[in-house]
């Protein structure tokens, strides 16, 4: 199991939207400065927003799976904001 932004408010994409910047293409590296990658995914009834916490983590999610992914780019103060009290934060590498 990963480490997913789930907002106690408003939807994930609106949280993305407001948090995060689109980024063009499957980013080659987990972090860019202050900023995570998380990979937006769309399955058939919802969506699931995973965060790239660590390089294995984003190969994991650049995986072609068939499903429509957006990738965004997020600071990680933002992150920790928002999955606050999730164990799974102490992995971001």
């Amino acid at each position: 199991m990963g480490l997913y932004i789930n907002p106690k408010e408003g939807t994930k994409e609106l949280w993305l939207s407001q948090n995060g910047l689109v980024a063009d293409m499957v980013p080659g590296r987990h972090r860019f400065g202050e900023n995570l990658v998380v990979c937006l995914v769309r399955n058939a009834s919802w969506t699931a927003a995973g965060v790239a916490y660590s390089q294995r983590e984003l190969v994991r999610f650049a995986q072609d799976c068939g499903r429509p992914k957006m990738w965004f780019l997020v600071p990680e103060r933002r992150i920790r904001e928002v999955c606050k009290g999730d164990n799974m934060l102490e992995l971001i590498e």
